[in-house]
């Protein structure tokens, strides 16, 4: 196989996952046709980006396959009407119907009373009615109550008649002004709304716990008292309303606000510490205390008054990101973190925001004004933007700048010159020739009353001729621009892409087998890989024992064509691991192994995980070492408190001997994530878990204390109570907790125990269901319990809002939600026709059991992937395949020793992935020839060959066993371009990746 073929016969499952990474539908047309095959094959890998159609339904008209006349593709024309067919984020609009309106919403009603029903694929609905009766309204709302589907409703005119559970997003009209009272609004809402002339008092506790997203943009003329904000507050938004802040309003936790505030109020006793992204429209006299914000991200200041005050930028904390800054005079030295900054009308000298001692690296660069400074040396930008006109006859622009985009007009009537060649200039924003040449794309201002003059260096690739006349511009061009011009060769266009976008495209790629198989496409892509190549260093263990000098530790790496572009990816890795202790069973899981914590001197920057079996007498040395570092976010195998731990900590695991005493204060304020092992049996008091906890982990099968009220801090999303065999009382649960992890054991369960956010519940009993049942956010449940006794379960108990569901050693009656996407039965007594009704239709994503038998699957369920489990004592087993399977997982043995398996297919077979059942000698079988995955199991590679060359469809083998002794011929794997082997013993990886009939890449991992 010509190398140059191996991007065009790229398997349809990979196609659709490049054709996923682009999110315009133009795109992924271009892209099918790039050659003939991909134009043929388009209805086996192409589907369009839902969420860039808008359907534009006729008014008044759900019937989603006569609303696509307007689609003019007649190629694509099934492609489109499959997309459309499976989008089931549709948005409804109900209302009049103008041109500014017409392409943002799928359907369309002039009136509310013209709807029957609203269906399962309507997320969406905005009201935008002038008048609406309230005999309307009431009818509207049954609807919308009705409904299982709708999260978001824009225009909402009353509260009076209810809202459904499943609302998510709210937003009220202008003219709503109604009262709030506690329970008015949905217990799921996230993220609320206010229209301009909402003007009723806020009381404390009306606002649902939850709660993630407040927005008001109105004369509200209250003040805002403390406890009117939830605790799960994350984002703020209040704009035209002029009182200050009051101590105690804003939550703990809050992350990002935006305010106005006409007062003087000093804000340092005022914002929570949590905050990462602050807009505010204040007096810069307000800002004092800025610095103590030590999560402080992004900051935008808007002044109301046109006098210019004075920000002294050493006052802001060393983490900020991001600013914007307008009509504002800078002292001071800008941080060295920031990475993006505005300045709109600001006052400053260059050299002073931006000192010799220090060095800059912004990825964004925007100025606006009558600006023409110089950037100095110690400052480097990605892109720079400037909104400016100027006078001046000659603008330099520096080369070392990859983007730069030029919005506004060069007045000079006698010459003008823009110079981004990097030659000597001594006017605007210069550079000097001896700098290395990184321009890529440049968007030219507009030349008023000359002809365009410009000098570009040959490495810009896009140019944007803004507001100039394209014949003013292509006499002008540098032939080095890349155009893309009609040809007879398309392909050159895929080949010729830029080194941006092939980077764009190697981000997307996950596996660096898959990286350097991109790269190896063609001769240019091998020759400039090191120009746009990058390996995922997610997938990297850089594996070195007792030395951390990054640099040196890639010996395992043996492609000596990619050694610098591996050197260059693993200097990049900022988010190492260490581990330190007998290490003989994590090889391969760190970075970094140190026997002992002696034998370190410092943590690097780059190690952002430590793990720790080491409990030597060095323990304190160590913890010396953590405090610090500035760097470690992960510890695991922590085994004391005594000596404290770093801020930084967000996620901590103690070992499997910790057994302190908890109190307030000794687990950090930052932590996120929280474990407890084996040892572990101190009573937990209410207070010593810090608020922000997100997760709390239990594994200890010694605590057994009953939890108390109090103990977990409202923030807690996940709770993991794996070995816990005592009942859950009242009060127990936070409010806003979504997984519960319990141990199975049959406790009984009081009203009001448990929190209405849950999503899931995993190894739940029985006895649970009736509260269970009531919970109305549910989607994911895992039935299990320690008695060995085949208890009834009655599956008209579920809540309707399930998507996942498992079940282990149970008698199934009644009836199984349609709602349900993945099922898994074990060891389970049911009856097909009794749990799945014909008159019912079913979806699974993935349906599992476990069975001595193969079942036969009754027409209406319909099934993605079909995994069975078990021993099937017979000696030919049959399996009839259900309509649109593409998946089989067969995790069972044959024990008849000359078994056969045969499955069923026609012209109509959807069959790609399989995984055999272990037979007792060589697999005998009948498979339609559609396999694209085969997955030979425990079955031996030898006894295989023969069931493996009679599918020639085969492009993916994966394997457990592989021969020590024999020698395979390559014939064997004519058609197969991948070969996965899976380890037995330690579940180590090799990827065998087939590069022509002579050469095979392999990857251990």
């Amino acid at each position: 196989m010509n190398i140059s073929d191996l991007v065009v016969n790229l398997s349809h499952l990979i196609l659709n996952k490049i054709i996923s990474n682009l999110d315009q539908n133009i795109d992924r047309i271009c892209f099918s046709l790039v050659c003939k095959r991909w134009f043929n094959d388009r209805d086996k890998y192409l589907m369009f980006n839902r969420d860039n159609i808008c359907i534009n339904a006729s008014p008044n008209n759900y019937d989603i396959q006569l609303n696509h006349k307007h689609f003019q593709l007649p190629s694509y024309n099934k492609i489109y009407l499959k997309s459309i067919q499976t989008k089931t984020d549709c948005s409804l609009y109900i209302g009049y119907k103008d041109n500014q309106t017409k392409f943002r919403h799928d359907f369309y009603y002039d009136d509310v009373r013209n709807l029957n029903s609203i269906p399962g694929k309507i997320s969406t609905i905005s009201v935008v009615c002038q008048t609406i009766s309230d005999s309307d309204l009431e009818y509207l709302h049954r609807l919308l109550n009705e409904s299982q589907s709708v999260t978001r409703l824009i225009g909402c005119h009353t509260l009076k008649y209810g809202l459904p559970n499943t609302i998510k997003r709210l937003s009220f009209r202008n003219g709503y002004n109604e009262k709030l009272v506690q329970g008015s609004l949905p217990s799921s809402l996230k993220i609320i709304d206010f229209g301009a002339h909402f003007n009723q008092e806020i009381q404390p506790g009306v606002l649902p716990e939850g709660l993630l997203e407040f927005h008001m943009n109105s004369n509200y003329k209250h003040e805002f008292q403390p406890g009117v904000f939830p605790s799960s507050l994350k984002n703020l938004v209040i704009t035209n309303h002029f009182m200050p802040i009051k101590v105690g309003v804003l939550p703990a936790h809050l992350e990002c606000l935006e305010y106005t505030d006409d007062s003087t109020t000093v804000l340092e006793n005022i914002l929570p510490k949590s905050l990462n992204s602050l807009l505010i429209r204040a007096p810069i006299t307000s800002f004092r205390g800025l610095s103590v914000l030590p999560d402080l991200q992004m900051l935008f200041i808007f002044q109301k008054s046109d006098e210019k005050s004075i920000l002294n930028l050493n006052e802001l904390p060393p983490t900020i990101r991001e600013i914007e800054l307008r009509q504002t005079r800078l002292t001071g030295a800008m941080p060295s973190s920031i990475a993006k900054l505005t300045l709109c009308d600001c006052e400053f000298q260059i050299n002073e925001i931006f000192p010799e001692t220090l060095q800059y690296h912004l990825e964004f660069l925007s100025l606006i004004g009558e600006i023409a400074i110089g950037i100095p040396s110690n400052l480097k930008i990605v892109k720079l933007a400037v909104y400016a006109s100027s006078n001046e006859p000659i603008i330099s622009l520096s080369p070392e700048i990859e983007s730069i985009y030029l919005s506004g007009q060069l007045n000079n009537e006698k010459e003008h010159l823009l110079d981004c060649s990097g030659g000597d200039g001594n006017r605007g924003v210069g550079g000097t020739s001896d700098k290395p040449v990184l321009l890529r794309e440049v968007r030219l201002p507009f030349f008023k009353k000359v002809k365009p003059n410009f000098k570009l260096p040959n490495t810009v690739e896009l140019l944007d001729v803004g507001m100039n006349d394209l014949n003013d511009i292509l006499p002008v061009v540098p032939s080095t621009i890349f155009i893309m011009e009609r040809s007879n060769q398309i392909d050159k266009i895929f080949v010729n892409l830029s080194h941006l976008i092939l980077n764009k495209i190697i981000g997307c790629l996950d596996e660096n087998i898959d990286r350097i198989c991109f790269s190896l496409v063609c001769k240019r892509w091998f020759n400039d890989r090191d120009k746009y190549l990058i390996f995922n260093t997610d997938n990297i263990n850089i594996n070195s024992n007792n030395n951390n000098d990054i640099t040196q530790n890639h010996k395992q790496f043996k492609l000596p064509s990619y050694n610098n572009i591996f050197n260059k990816s693993i200097q990049s890795k900022t988010d190492c691991s260490l581990f330190i202790g007998a290490t003989r069973f994590l090889f391969g899981e760190y970075d970094f192994y140190y026997d002992k914590y002696t034998d370190l001197k410092s943590i690097p920057s780059y190690i952002s995980t430590i793990g720790s079996t080491d409990e030597s007498t060095d323990l304190e040395y160590f913890y010396q070492l953590l405090l610090e570092s500035q760097s470690v976010t992960t510890l695991n195998g922590c085994h004391t408190l005594r000596y404290g731990l770093p801020k930084t900590i967000k996620t901590l695991s103690f070992s499997y001997r910790f057994n302190e005493l908890l109190v307030k204060g000794s687990l950090p304020s930052s932590l996120e994530v929280l474990g407890f092992h084996n040892s572990f049996k101190q009573a937990i008091q209410a207070g010593v878990l810090p608020e922000g906890l997100l997760e709390f982990n239990l594994y200890s099968i010694e605590y057994q204390s009953d939890l108390q009220p109090g103990v977990f801090p409202s923030s807690l999303k996940t709770l993991n109570l794996f070995y816990y065999r005592n009942t859950i009382k009242a009060g127990v649960l936070p409010e806003n907790l979504e997984c519960l992890y319990y141990s199975g054991e049959c406790t009984s369960l009081k009203d009001g125990v448990l929190p209405k956010s849950l999503k899931k519940l995993v190894n739940v009993p029985m006895t649970w269901l009736q509260a269970i049942s009531s919970l109305p956010n549910l989607e994911i449940i895992h039935f299990f319990q320690f008695k060995k006794v085949i208890s009834t379960f009655n599956l008209d108990l579920l809540p309707p809002s399930l998507k996942v569901l498992k079940f282990k050693q149970f008698k199934l009656i009644g009836t199984m939600p349609t709602s349900i996407k993945s099922l898994c039965i074990v060891e389970c007594e049911f009856q097909f026709e009794e749990i799945f009704p014909e008159t019912l239709q079913y979806h699974f994503e993935s349906l599992q059991y476990l069975s001595d038998k193969i079942l036969s699957i009754p027409p209406n369920v319909k099934i993605d992937k079909l995994i069975i489990e078990g021993s099937i004592d017979q000696e030919n087993c049959s399996l009839s395949l259900p309509s649109g399977i593409t998946s089989i997982r067969l995790d069972m043995t044959l024990d008849q020793g000359d078994g056969f398996l045969r499955i069923d297919g026609n012209d109509q077979t959807t069959l790609k992935e399989l995984r055999l059942p272990y037979f007792d000698f060589q697999p005998r079988a009948f498979i339609p020839n559609t396999i694209k995955e085969l997955d030979i199991g425990d079955n031996s590679l030898i006894y295989s060959l023969d069931l493996i060359k009679s599918i020639d469809s085969i492009k993916t083998l994966m394997l457990s066993k592989f021969p020590k002794i024999e020698i395979i011929s390559p014939e064997s794997f004519k058609t197969i371009n991948n070969i996965i082997y899976t380890e037995e013993s330690n579940s180590n990886i090799v990827i065998y990746r087939k590069l022509d009939d002579n050469y095979y890449l392999i990857l251990f991992l």
